[in-house]
């Protein structure tokens, strides 16, 4: 019995984290808009989804497929959220609201993982990097909506449904 609820906890955070993503492609390819998405916050979730993935290149075995397809998934979709908001969609982009500082993020990120990761191999300091800046990514979506002080109703339950996948993981 312990050992079927250990698996369902992972199970259930994946399902909430696809779900988030699903719900801002829907966004983005529906309104065909990029009003309200900071840029920002998808570049630095495109950055995480990347360093968490050099492991499915670096170590790809058949045994480690069900982890390895989320990682790519996320990957991909990440790019594709990128394409959409600053190709597709370029002439909605509200550049004056995001204006988030991202190195504010990045180098704390980059120094908290170096300092407390135990092992200095380049994968694992990706990983560990993704886990600190996958909580930290939301940070400059945030500002933004604070900034402008308005929000869509399908960005909303993004941040909300996001949340809730960063508050299950980090517990």
């Amino acid at each position: 019995m312990e050992t079927i609820l250990f698996f369902q906890f992972p199970i259930l955070a994946e399902s909430l984290h696809a779900t988030a993503v699903l719900v801002l492609l829907l966004k983005l390819i529906t309104t065909r808009s990029s009003a309200g998405i900071s840029g920002k916050s998808l570049f630095l979730l495109s950055l995480t989804y990347t360093f968490r993935g050099l492991d499915v290149f670096a170590y790809w075995k058949w045994e480690t497929q069900p982890i390895s397809l989320p990682k790519l998934f996320y990957m991909l979709s990440s790019y594709l959220m990128l394409y959409l908001t600053y190709s597709t969609n370029r002439s909605t982009v509200e550049w004056d609201l995001d204006t988030f500082r991202i190195r504010l993020l990045v180098v704390p990120v980059s120094i908290l993982s170096f300092v407390l990761n135990e092992r200095k191999r380049i994968t694992q300091l990706a990983y560990t990097w993704s886990l600190f800046m996958e909580s930290a990514a939301l940070i400059p979506q945030l500002f933004m909506i604070w900034k402008s002080g308005k929000a869509e109703t399908l960005l909303v339950c993004y941040l909300l449904i996001f949340g809730i996948y960063i508050g299950s993981v980090i517990s």
